[in-house]
């Protein structure tokens, strides 16, 4: 696994290091923080890893077929609600980052911060709140908590 974690970026680095930590992955965490050189926020996460790799690595050569077989059926599954839920916050703020929206004036660009929160199911048309019916300073005030929270949870990461 160490050759593949050297070729991944840095955001795919990160990406599979919140997987990690969400599926309990001590092995693949400690690799991960190992060659980010991050100092590991879960130490027990980091020791069940250091305790698997002693162990894969007396086992012998058979732990980097079997993470490449894993590797290979995992790209064929969708990833997990939790999963995408991340990358759409993630997607609103880098949208929010790279326009020039202002999200503290809630009657102003309600077009594009309209536009923003449809990428979340839940405003959408068949969703459970629908942002067409809201005025624009609602728009407006429904846009800058998302964005408060896609900051706080990008953050977390």
């Amino acid at each position: 696994m160490a050759n593949s974690l050297e070729i991944q970026t840095f955001d795919e680095l990160r990406k599979s290091r919140v997987i990690a930590i969400s599926n309990w992955n001590g092995l693949d965490y400690k690799q991960i923080c190992d060659t980010l050189g991050l100092e590991p926020e879960i130490p027990e996460l980091y020791a069940l890893g250091e305790a698997e790799k002693i162990y894969w690595d007396n086992k012998g050569s058979d732990y980097e077929d079997s993470k490449m077989r894993e590797f290979e059926r995992n790209k064929l599954k969708t990833p997990p609600r939790k999963e995408q839920s991340q990358a759409r916050y993630e997607k609103f703020y880098t949208l929010w980052a790279n326009s020039r929206i202002n999200e503290n004036s809630f009657g102003l660009d309600s077009k594009a911060k309209r536009k923003a929160l449809l990428i979340f199911p839940k405003f959408q048309k068949t969703g459970v709140q629908n942002i067409e019916q809201l005025n624009d300073l609602q728009v407006g005030k429904l846009y800058k908590t998302m964005l408060d929270y896609s900051m706080e949870r990008i953050d977390r990461i």
